[in-house]
């Protein structure tokens, strides 16, 4: 097979200097070729969300990493608060949530080749409600019926 490329490319009319450059140039771009796309340019940013205070990993915290080359890209803490996504080599925003706990918010940089870890401790936060005051009323008496306290 190569013998007969050879040959279209004489009868072409090229002489043997320009037949070598072209095949060099042939045999580098398929190189180049074969390169890119063996080449996976996503990494994976893995991490734990954990309880600051007691260190316990929070299950179903949410993970949200934005930037400006992907769509947002989500993810859920499993039962021990691991997650992990993959993205593009670059530099991101990551959201972490839980309902009760105070929101952390960091900036990261995906580096190609190696995987990025990050662990966040999230805070408890508290929130001081009012006074909540409950009542009902009876249509009739109930014989035997006392009084209940909440």
């Amino acid at each position: 097979m190569p013998g007969e490329i050879i040959r279209h490319l004489l009868f072409l009319g090229l002489n043997q200097s320009e037949l070598v450059k072209t095949g060099i140039a042939v045999v580098l771009l398929g190189f180049l070729s074969a390169a890119l796309n063996a080449q996976d340019v996503s990494q994976t940013l893995r991490g734990k969300v954990f309880h600051q205070v007691t260190g316990a990993g929070l299950t179903g915290a949410s993970v949200l990493v934005s930037g400006e080359e992907i769509v947002d890209v989500t993810a859920v803490t499993d039962e021990r608060g691991n997650f992990a996504v993959k993205l593009p080599a670059g530099r991101y925003r990551m959201q972490v949530s839980f309902t009760g706990f105070e929101t952390s918010v960091e900036e990261l940089l995906v580096v190609a080749g190696r995987e990025t870890v990050m662990n966040i401790a999230l805070k408890e936060t508290s929130t001081l409600l009012e006074a909540v005051e409950i009542g009902g009323v009876t249509a009739d008496f109930v014989p035997g019926l006392q009084s209940i306290s909440i």
